[in-house]
């Protein structure tokens, strides 16, 4: 018998708490599943709504997968993740092949359960997986779907995946197994917003997260939700106690799956070009941040070819004029060794001039680059563009640790 187990926490949630179960309860694939809903005590009409699902489901509703076991709890709690916790607790986790939690206004895509059931059973090594998500509004309506991204292990390790340095682990549709789950310790119910982003971060201490190009959850965007409140949560990640990560242990790297509809078989893949930037944080004082574009390779992060093809970009904001001498300084964090193109050349739509590439054999950990550039031109702003020559570099991190302008030289007419 192969388990999933899937928990949702509710408090007065009886506007949408049906379309998620509904989203559960119409999986399809060879599972049985166990569901329990955990509610905080609510006094609207939520436990009416569930209940009246349960009692379709054990009348003989149709199903499309082995069995379905609805359970619902309710009373009061410390929060969601408490909840989440107290559901996970009544559930038979130990013999669950995979295992997630769905809130109660959002969706598991149709189809989600099955692909990464599939994608386990194939690939034994992999133990948390999740694909492409998407937001829609209170009617339903798809507003956004995001591009396969593969997330480099360091940065959700670092805590960094936090919608400012890099994009969110969108948590609707992501499924983990058990033993990864007792490994991570559970969900922290001293957190309120940022529970996932804590949870996501301590999972990448054992494991990568894997990406599968399917839809597997939507998030919905209505005014009343808890994580609207954004200047709470990043008040929650700034006061997290960080993790330190073992210098000496290589983090696992994620692999990208793309389903083979001729062989019907999950294949590891690289993702479809995408223009998508993530914009990172100031790194000094709001002048200098880092851009990186995401093209043929897993992960923005990832560079490869020349850098034409892909790079990692430092920006700075700093205005050049005809003649300026630009050098800069570059550290550059490593997870593996790789050799690097680096060049400093023009930022913004003026006209395209670079310096002559620096190739530079760096070694996994911090690599300082400098690299230099007279500019025939004015601008408005220069980076420090950073490719990979031959295999992929997988970068965690690249900074400017000094950039210095000097004035062009006197004419000696």
């Amino acid at each position: 018998m192969t388990l999933i187990c899937i928990v949702t926490p509710s408090f007065n949630s009886e506007r949408f708490i049906s379309q998620t179960i509904n989203s559960v309860t119409s999986q399809s694939g060879d599972f049985d599943l166990f569901y329990h809903i955990q509610d905080g005590g609510s006094s609207d009409d939520t436990c009416a709504i569930v209940q009246d699902h349960i009692d379709r489901l054990a009348s003989g509703w149709d199903i499309h997968c082995k069995s379905i076991t609805m359970t619902m709890s309710s009373g009061p709690d410390d929060g969601m993740y408490d909840a989440i916790n107290k559901g996970f607790s009544v559930l038979p986790v130990d013999e669950a092949a995979l295992m997630t939690w769905i809130n109660s206004d959002d969706l598991l895509a149709s189809g989600a359960i099955s692909a990464a059931l599939a994608v386990v059973r194939q690939f034994q090594d992999v133990k948390w997986l999740g694909g492409r998500t998407a937001q829609i509004d209170v009617h339903g309506t798809l507003g956004h779907m995001h591009p396969p991204y593969v997330f480099p292990t360091a940065l959700i390790a670092q805590g960094r995946c936090d919608g400012r340095d890099a994009r969110f682990v969108q948590q609707e549709g992501v499924f983990w197994t058990p033993d990864l789950w007792k490994c991570a310790g559970g969900l922290s119910s001293r957190l309120r917003l940022a529970g996932d982003w804590d949870l996501w971060r301590r999972f990448a201490q054992f494991t990568a997260f894997n990406t599968l190009d399917t839809l597997t959850g939507f998030h919905r965007r209505h005014p009343a939700q808890m994580s609207a409140n954004l200047s709470d949560y990043y008040l929650e990640v700034d006061s997290a106690e960080p993790i330190a990560l073992d210098p000496d242990r290589p983090l696992p790297q994620p692999n990208y799956f793309r389903y083979d509809l001729s062989n019907e078989k999950w294949r590891v893949s690289n993702p479809v070009t995408t223009d998508e930037d993530i914009l990172c944080r100031s790194r000094a004082a709001g002048t200098i941040f880092a851009s990186s574009t995401v093209t043929t390779q897993p992960s923005a992060y990832i560079v490869h070819g020349s850098t034409t093809d892909a790079y990692i970009a430092l920006i700075s904001q700093t205005p050049v004029t005809a003649g300026d001498v630009v050098e800069a300084c570059v550290d550059v964090d490593l997870c593996n060794d790789a050799r690097l193109l680096v060049r400093l050349g023009r930022h913004g739509d003026s006209p395209f001039e670079a310096s002559p590439s620096v190739q530079v054999d760096a070694k996994r950990g911090t690599n300082a680059v400098r690299v230099s550039h007279t500019f025939k031109h004015a601008h408005d702003g220069y980076r420090v563009q950073i490719a990979s020559a031959g295999a992929p570099a997988l970068i965690a991190d690249a900074r400017f640790c000094s950039a210095a302008t000097r004035e062009p030289p006197p004419s000696r007419s």
